[in-house]
Protein backbone atom coordinates (compact mmCIF):
# COMPACT_ATOMS: atom_id res chain seq x y z
CA UNK A 1 0.00 0.00 0.00
CA UNK A 2 2.56 2.40 1.04
CA UNK A 3 4.65 1.66 -2.40
CA UNK A 4 1.36 2.39 -4.29
CA UNK A 5 1.13 5.88 -2.51
CA UNK A 6 4.17 6.73 -3.21
CA UNK A 7 4.11 5.82 -7.09
CA UNK A 8 1.31 8.19 -7.16
CA UNK A 9 2.71 10.73 -5.98
CA UNK A 10 5.56 10.55 -7.72
CA UNK A 11 3.31 10.12 -10.76
CA UNK A 12 1.69 12.98 -9.84
CA UNK A 13 5.10 15.12 -8.90
CA UNK A 14 6.39 14.20 -12.13
CA UNK A 15 3.34 14.81 -14.17
CA UNK A 16 2.93 18.18 -12.49
CA UNK A 17 6.32 19.35 -13.66
CA UNK A 18 5.00 19.16 -17.31
CA UNK A 19 1.67 20.99 -16.96
CA UNK A 20 -0.20 17.11 -16.38
CA UNK A 21 0.20 15.94 -19.45
CA UNK A 22 -0.57 13.02 -18.60
CA UNK A 23 -3.60 13.08 -16.42
CA UNK A 24 -5.15 15.19 -19.17
CA UNK A 25 -4.29 12.40 -22.14
CA UNK A 26 -5.53 9.65 -19.62
CA UNK A 27 -8.60 11.38 -18.99
CA UNK A 28 -9.30 12.18 -22.80
CA UNK A 29 -8.69 8.18 -23.69
CA UNK A 30 -9.90 6.12 -20.70
CA UNK A 31 -12.25 8.74 -19.43
CA UNK A 32 -12.61 9.79 -15.86
CA UNK A 33 -13.67 7.69 -13.13
CA UNK A 34 -16.66 8.87 -10.65
CA UNK A 35 -16.75 6.11 -8.04
CA UNK A 36 -15.51 7.95 -4.32
CA UNK A 37 -13.14 4.53 -3.42
CA UNK A 38 -11.26 5.25 -6.66
CA UNK A 39 -9.08 8.63 -8.11
CA UNK A 40 -10.52 10.66 -10.71
CA UNK A 41 -8.16 8.27 -13.00
CA UNK A 42 -6.52 5.09 -13.59
CA UNK A 43 -2.58 6.41 -13.04
CA UNK A 44 -0.99 3.96 -15.81
CA UNK A 45 1.97 6.15 -15.23
CA UNK A 46 2.02 5.32 -11.85
CA UNK A 47 1.72 1.47 -12.29
CA UNK A 48 4.40 1.49 -14.90
CA UNK A 49 7.06 3.22 -12.35
CA UNK A 50 5.92 0.82 -9.61
CA UNK A 51 6.58 -2.09 -12.17
CA UNK A 52 9.96 -0.37 -13.47
CA UNK A 53 10.99 -0.11 -10.09
CA UNK A 54 10.04 -3.52 -9.41
CA UNK A 55 11.97 -4.83 -11.94
CA UNK A 56 15.20 -3.03 -11.08
CA UNK A 57 15.17 -4.83 -7.52
CA UNK A 58 14.81 -8.19 -9.52
CA UNK A 59 17.68 -7.37 -11.13
CA UNK A 60 19.86 -8.06 -8.03
CA UNK A 61 20.48 -6.17 -4.56
CA UNK A 62 23.75 -4.64 -5.39
CA UNK A 63 22.03 -3.37 -8.92
CA UNK A 64 19.47 -1.70 -6.53
CA UNK A 65 21.36 -0.87 -3.83
CA UNK A 66 24.31 0.86 -6.29
CA UNK A 67 21.12 2.78 -7.40
CA UNK A 68 20.03 3.69 -4.08
CA UNK A 69 23.18 4.71 -2.69
CA UNK A 70 23.45 7.22 -5.85
CA UNK A 71 19.78 8.92 -5.49
CA UNK A 72 20.53 8.99 -1.69
CA UNK A 73 23.62 11.08 -2.16
CA UNK A 74 21.96 13.49 -4.40
CA UNK A 75 18.93 13.72 -1.97
CA UNK A 76 22.04 14.89 0.55
CA UNK A 77 23.55 16.98 -1.77
CA UNK A 78 20.09 18.49 -2.41
CA UNK A 79 19.30 18.90 0.91
CA UNK A 80 22.82 21.03 1.51
CA UNK A 81 21.73 23.29 -0.84
CA UNK A 82 18.45 23.93 0.31
CA UNK A 83 19.75 23.95 4.00
CA UNK A 84 22.25 26.26 2.86
CA UNK A 85 20.36 28.50 0.80
CA UNK A 86 16.98 28.62 3.85
CA UNK A 87 19.57 29.85 6.86
CA UNK A 88 21.45 32.27 4.01
CA UNK A 89 18.48 33.70 2.67
CA UNK A 90 16.29 33.78 5.72
CA UNK A 91 15.29 36.27 8.23
CA UNK A 92 15.48 35.88 11.72
CA UNK A 93 12.89 38.06 12.37
CA UNK A 94 10.54 34.98 11.54
CA UNK A 95 11.73 33.36 14.41
CA UNK A 96 10.81 35.94 17.04
CA UNK A 97 8.16 37.56 15.57
CA UNK A 98 4.04 36.42 14.91
CA UNK A 99 4.38 34.10 17.57
CA UNK A 100 7.87 33.26 17.43
CA UNK A 101 9.87 29.85 17.49
CA UNK A 102 7.12 27.74 18.84
CA UNK A 103 3.79 29.48 17.62
CA UNK A 104 1.77 26.47 19.29
CA UNK A 105 3.64 26.03 22.18
CA UNK A 106 4.27 21.90 23.65
CA UNK A 107 1.17 20.83 22.04
CA UNK A 108 1.49 21.62 19.04
CA UNK A 109 5.09 20.04 19.04
CA UNK A 110 3.57 16.53 20.09
CA UNK A 111 0.61 17.07 17.32
CA UNK A 112 2.88 17.80 14.21
CA UNK A 113 5.18 14.92 15.51
CA UNK A 114 2.09 12.76 15.53
CA UNK A 115 1.67 13.64 11.91
CA UNK A 116 4.91 13.02 11.20
CA UNK A 117 5.50 9.81 12.03
CA UNK A 118 5.15 7.98 8.61
CA UNK A 119 7.98 10.08 7.73
CA UNK A 120 9.86 7.23 10.18
CA UNK A 121 8.49 4.52 8.08
CA UNK A 122 10.91 2.29 6.09
CA UNK A 123 13.48 1.74 8.56
CA UNK A 124 12.27 -1.84 8.90
CA UNK A 125 13.83 -2.40 5.27
CA UNK A 126 16.93 -2.72 7.26
CA UNK A 127 15.71 -5.39 9.93
CA UNK A 128 14.46 -7.59 6.58
CA UNK A 129 17.73 -7.37 4.65
CA UNK A 130 19.39 -9.89 7.02
CA UNK A 131 19.86 -12.32 4.34
CA UNK A 132 21.97 -9.99 2.57
CA UNK A 133 24.12 -8.73 5.63
CA UNK A 134 27.14 -10.72 6.39
CA UNK A 135 27.30 -9.85 10.14
CA UNK A 136 23.60 -9.46 10.32
CA UNK A 137 23.87 -9.32 14.00
CA UNK A 138 26.57 -5.88 14.14
CA UNK A 139 25.54 -4.28 10.52
CA UNK A 140 22.08 -4.11 10.96
CA UNK A 141 21.61 -2.22 14.73
CA UNK A 142 24.69 -0.14 13.37
CA UNK A 143 22.81 0.87 10.21
CA UNK A 144 19.73 1.50 11.97
CA UNK A 145 21.20 3.67 14.35
CA UNK A 146 23.22 5.88 11.70
CA UNK A 147 20.17 6.03 9.45
CA UNK A 148 17.93 7.29 12.27
CA UNK A 149 20.35 9.84 13.31
CA UNK A 150 21.25 11.28 9.81
CA UNK A 151 17.31 11.29 8.98
CA UNK A 152 16.16 13.13 12.11
CA UNK A 153 19.24 15.17 11.71
CA UNK A 154 18.38 16.24 8.09
CA UNK A 155 14.87 16.76 9.31
CA UNK A 156 15.87 19.20 11.79
CA UNK A 157 18.18 21.30 9.56
CA UNK A 158 15.48 21.36 6.70
CA UNK A 159 12.53 22.31 8.87
CA UNK A 160 14.22 24.89 10.56
CA UNK A 161 15.33 26.44 7.55
CA UNK A 162 11.94 26.70 6.03
CA UNK A 163 10.95 28.31 8.77
CA UNK A 164 13.52 30.49 8.81
CA UNK A 165 13.02 31.31 5.29
CA UNK A 166 9.35 32.07 5.63
CA UNK A 167 7.35 32.82 8.50
CA UNK A 168 5.25 29.78 9.52
CA UNK A 169 1.73 31.23 8.62
CA UNK A 170 3.00 31.46 4.89
CA UNK A 171 3.85 28.30 4.19
CA UNK A 172 2.70 26.64 1.44
CA UNK A 173 1.46 22.84 2.40
CA UNK A 174 1.64 21.49 -0.97
CA UNK A 175 4.86 22.46 -1.94
CA UNK A 176 6.72 24.18 0.24
CA UNK A 177 9.97 24.66 -0.24
CA UNK A 178 9.17 25.66 -4.10
CA UNK A 179 6.82 28.23 -2.88
CA UNK A 180 9.09 29.88 -0.41
CA UNK A 181 12.18 30.14 -3.08
CA UNK A 182 10.05 30.87 -6.10
CA UNK A 183 8.73 34.16 -3.57
CA UNK A 184 12.44 34.93 -3.62
CA UNK A 185 13.30 34.31 -7.43
CA UNK A 186 15.26 31.41 -6.85
CA UNK A 187 13.80 29.49 -9.44
CA UNK A 188 16.92 27.31 -10.27
CA UNK A 189 16.82 26.26 -6.43
CA UNK A 190 12.65 25.23 -6.91
CA UNK A 191 13.87 23.49 -9.71
CA UNK A 192 16.35 21.45 -7.75
CA UNK A 193 13.85 20.92 -4.86
CA UNK A 194 11.88 19.26 -7.47
CA UNK A 195 14.80 17.09 -8.68
CA UNK A 196 15.63 15.96 -5.17
CA UNK A 197 11.90 15.46 -4.15
CA UNK A 198 11.96 12.63 -7.76
CA UNK A 199 14.82 10.98 -6.39
CA UNK A 200 13.84 10.95 -2.37
CA UNK A 201 10.14 9.27 -3.66
CA UNK A 202 12.63 7.06 -6.03
CA UNK A 203 14.81 5.76 -2.73
CA UNK A 204 11.04 5.51 -0.24
CA UNK A 205 9.93 3.53 -3.55
CA UNK A 206 12.40 0.81 -3.97
CA UNK A 207 12.43 0.88 0.46
CA UNK A 208 9.16 -0.21 -0.14
CA UNK A 209 9.03 -2.76 -2.77
CA UNK A 210 12.65 -3.94 -1.24
CA UNK A 211 10.86 -5.11 2.18
CA UNK A 212 7.83 -7.53 1.55
CA UNK A 213 9.25 -10.15 -0.43
CA UNK A 214 12.07 -10.68 2.24
CA UNK A 215 9.19 -10.96 4.82
CA UNK A 216 7.37 -13.36 2.36
CA UNK A 217 10.75 -15.90 2.05
CA UNK A 218 11.05 -16.35 5.50
CA UNK A 219 7.18 -16.97 5.83
CA UNK A 220 7.64 -19.53 2.95
CA UNK A 221 10.83 -20.68 4.28
CA UNK A 222 9.50 -21.58 7.63
CA UNK A 223 6.38 -23.45 6.17
CA UNK A 224 3.90 -21.04 6.73
CA UNK A 225 2.60 -20.46 3.25
CA UNK A 226 3.24 -22.09 -0.25
CA UNK A 227 7.17 -23.13 -0.28
CA UNK A 228 7.54 -22.36 -3.80
CA UNK A 229 7.39 -18.69 -2.89
CA UNK A 230 10.91 -18.99 -0.98
CA UNK A 231 12.57 -20.13 -4.14
CA UNK A 232 15.53 -17.61 -5.01
CA UNK A 233 17.25 -17.27 -8.46
CA UNK A 234 20.37 -18.62 -8.55
CA UNK A 235 21.71 -16.18 -10.55
CA UNK A 236 20.64 -12.97 -8.90
CA UNK A 237 19.94 -14.46 -5.81
CA UNK A 238 16.99 -12.41 -5.14
CA UNK A 239 13.19 -13.90 -5.00
CA UNK A 240 12.09 -13.87 -8.45
CA UNK A 241 8.30 -15.42 -7.49
CA UNK A 242 7.20 -12.49 -5.11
Amino acid sequence: MSAASVARAWSGFFDSMFDNVIRNTTISVLGELHETLFGKYPDVFAFVVCLLHACILGVGVKTSSYMNSFLTLVNLGVMTVIVGAGYYYGNSDNWSSDGGFMPFGTTGIITGAATCFYAYVGFDSIATSGEEAKDPAYSIPVATIIAMSVVCTGYVLVSGALTFLVPYWAIYPDAAFPAAFAGLDLNWIKYLVSVGALCGMTTTLFGSLYSLPRCIYAMADDGLIFKFLAKVNKRTQVRIMK
